[in-house]
């Protein structure tokens, strides 16, 4: 499980939109010697 931060522009994905649920998939961006790191998330919707 990843815990997301930062993440911006929710409005714009669920603009218009009559469901507020999506699924998010989390693509880890893997650097070495790193406790934290950055990843893509893609919003999938119905």
């Amino acid at each position: 499980m990843f815990v997301i931060e930062n993440l911006c522009d929710l409005d714009k994905v669920l603009n218009e939109r009559k469901s507020i649920e999506f699924t998010a998939n989390t693509y880890p961006i893997n650097f070495a010697d790193m406790t934290g790191l950055p990843c893509r998330v893609v919003a999938e919707m119905e």
